[in-house]
């Protein structure tokens, strides 16, 4: 009986639990995030950060501004952020990158943008399917698909695979 016991106990203390982190941010224009997993863009007058999902991993996440670009990094290599899912709340947006996998959804209120930029580098998928833009760059290196729903003039470019495709209803 007490070996099942320390077993359960055992076993509880080395499960990761869900946990919320919100970090409040100054304003930025554009977003390079280089860690995977779950990645929403809402539309909102608060500038802030949301991370839900694996403790283990939100625990490595580094969150910094430089030249009006918020950049979501990992402090250390080799985690696996596939369980964590990033809330990022701005109330305007002009360029987003996604590097080293992940999925990426905005609300459609940022419909219609003047002027956005979206790169993939090293794979992952930016499902913009809901947005409607005005002028439109879309990159890819290594892999990736990026939807939008539609784009008055769109600029794009595709090394080592990928698709960019306009979803129009």
């Amino acid at each position: 009986m007490k070996y099942i016991i320390l077993t359960i106990s055992f076993l509880i203390s080395t499960v990761s639990f869900p946990q919320q982190k919100t970090i409040q941010v100054d304003t930025f224009e554009a977003i390079d995030h280089t860690i995977a997993g779950t990645i929403k863009i809402s539309k909102s007058k608060d500038k802030k950060i949301e991370f839900s999902g694996d403790t283990k991993a939100i625990k490595y996440i580094s969150v910094n501004i430089s030249d009006h670009t918020l950049k979501i990094t990992s402090k250390k290599s080799n985690i696996n952020f596939n369980k964590v899912t990033t809330h990022i709340f701005t109330p305007s947006l002009t360029a987003f990158k996604l590097e080293s996998g992940g999925n990426v959804t905005m609300d459609d209120d940022f419909s219609k943008l003047e002027n956005f930029v979206v790169t993939i580098q090293n794979g992952g998928n930016v499902n913009l399917s809901n947005i409607e833009f005005k002028n439109l760059i879309a990159t890819i290196n290594s892999g990736g698909i990026i939807k939008y729903k539609s784009a008055d003039h769109l600029i794009q470019h595709i090394d080592g695979g990928g698709i960019i495709k306009g979803v129009k209803e």
